[in-house]
């Protein structure tokens, strides 16, 4: 007798799955006035020659959506009325990034759902919407990506924050930032910032900041920065420190990594020069290559590709 797979991985549209998020939360009450945006993303999964009439018909739904938010604004006060525009434009701004993508079926996480959108609706920044909409978005694709601790740290993060917290993952390879070449290409000194971020537990106190680059062993140390795999290769007795002596290093938390998964640049040469230079007083080379992602997740480069800086 055949046996039957019961780990079949179903897909379905992402739209469909946001609503579930939304609707688990907020009941079918809110769910009415907060997603009819949500249709012309439905109609692209079932073929782009249906937008035309589903973007028609959203704009029946959002003048029936209007009537429903004027009655309810009646009633309710200006602070609700505020977090349900704040609500809103989460969900829509979520809905443009998943717009056309498929995702595994599956249950949302109540306590997580509802964590989020109780901090979603009080953010009124439209650079921290952006952030909150990409992490729904996130957790939609990808469930349990963005922890309830990070969310806790991002509920209250100013916009100021946020932006140099972007700022400074421009900087990144892997889970760490190298200071002192940060700031000779920035051309200013980061110490206050790293600071105010550190203090808001995205990154580990620089005290104990570490990061150790062992080739010791005959084989090459690998990370990765923006696109780019880098490769450390040197000397079989060579081990290079990263911490406070001979290079500062600022080390980012689970929370950190979390939220610097969502922070886009472009790769920075001039930086990793500075970093090439550094590891080769040390008898060691640093080359990159752009970085290929692989079926099971991993990450990896074409070797031939691999140049010096």
């Amino acid at each position: 007798m055949p046996s039957l797979d019961l780990n079949v991985n179903v897909k379905v549209p992402a739209a469909d799955k946001l609503l579930d998020y939304v609707g688990g939360t907020f009941g079918t009450a809110w769910r009415d006035i907060v997603v009819p945006a949500l249709a012309p993303y439905k109609a692209s999964q079932e073929g782009k020659a249906k937008v035309t009439a589903a973007r028609a018909d959203a704009e029946a739904s959002r003048i029936e959506t209007k009537a429903k938010i004027e009655a309810w604004q009646a009633i309710a006060n200006a602070r609700e009325r505020k977090r349900l525009s704040n609500v809103q434009s989460v969900v829509e701004r979520a809905a443009g990034l998943l717009d056309g993508k498929e995702v595994s079926d599956h249950k949302p996480d109540s306590d997580w759902s509802d964590r989020f959108f109780d901090d979603a609706q009080n953010v009124s920044s439209e650079d921290l919407q952006t952030i909150w909409a990409r992490i729904l978005a996130g957790e939609v694709e990808s469930p349990g990506r963005t922890s309830l601790r990070t969310l806790s740290i991002l509920k209250d993060m100013t916009q100021e924050e946020a932006r140099q917290f972007h700022r400074l993952m421009e900087f990144r390879i892997g889970n760490y930032l190298i200071v002192k070449f940060a700031e000779e290409v920035s051309g200013e000194s980061l110490g206050y910032i790293i600071l105010s971020i550190e203090e808001i537990g995205l990154f580990h106190p620089s005290m104990t900041a570490h990061v150790q680059i062992n080739v010791s062993d005959g084989k090459p140390y690998t990370d990765e920065h923006h696109g780019y795999m880098l490769v450390i290769e040197g000397p079989p007795e060579q081990s290079l420190s990263l911490s406070p002596n001979p290079i500062e290093t600022t080390v980012l938390t689970k929370s950190g990594m979390e939220l610097a998964e969502f922070c886009s640049h472009e790769p920075n040469e001039a930086y990793l020069k500075h970093f090439a230079r550094s590891v080769g007083t040390r008898k060691c080379v640093l080359k990159v290559a752009p970085i290929i992602r692989m079926a099971n997740g991993g990450i990896g480069c074409d070797t031939r590709e691999l140049r010096g800086l």
